[in-house]
C-alpha cells in the first residue's frame, strides 16, 4: 500500500469515527433531509437512520458515558453531511480498513498521526 492511499484511508476513517476539532469541518452543511440529530440519551431515542449507522453499538450503546456516545454520533452527523459519493468513498475505506491486519491497522494510525499538524492546547 503506497503513503498516499494509506493517509486518505486513515482519514476517511477519522473522518466517520468522530471529531478531531472542537468545530467541524462540516458544521455549516445541513443534513440531509430526512436526517435527524438525536440526543444521546439511549437507543430508542435514535433515528432509525442513526440505529443503521451505529448498528454495531446496539448492544452496549446504553452502557456508554454519555462522552462517548456524543462522540459516536457527531461521526454519524458528520457522515450524513456528506454527498452520496463521499459515503460510498468512506464506505470503501472502511471495509479496506476491517479487511487489515492488527499491524497494518496500527502503521495506519501511526503514519496519520506523524502527518497531522500539531494541534495547540
Amino acid at each position: 500500500m503506497n503513503r498516499l492511499t494509506a493517509l486518505q484511508i486513515a482519514a476517511l476513517i477519522l473522518l466517520c469515527a468522530g471529531p478531531l476539532t472542537s468545530t467541524p469541518a462540516h458544521a455549516a452543511r445541513p443534513l440531509a433531509q430526512g436526517w435527524q440529530v438525536a440526543s444521546a440519551d439511549d437507543w430508542n431515542s435514535l433515528s432509525d437512520d442513526q440505529k443503521r449507522l451505529l448498528a454495531r453499538h446496539r448492544d452496549r450503546w446504553n452502557s456508554y458515558p454519555p462522552e462517548r456516545r456524543e462522540r459516536l454520533l457527531q461521526g454519524v452527523r458528520r457522515y450524513q453531511s456528506l454527498s452520496p459519493e463521499e459515503q460510498e468513498q468512506a464506505r470503501r475505506a472502511r471495509r479496506r480498513f476491517e479487511r487489515m491486519s492488527p499491524e497494518q491497522r496500527n502503521r495506519l494510525r501511526q503514519e496519520y498521526l506523524r502527518s497531522r499538524p500539531m494541534r495547540r492546547r
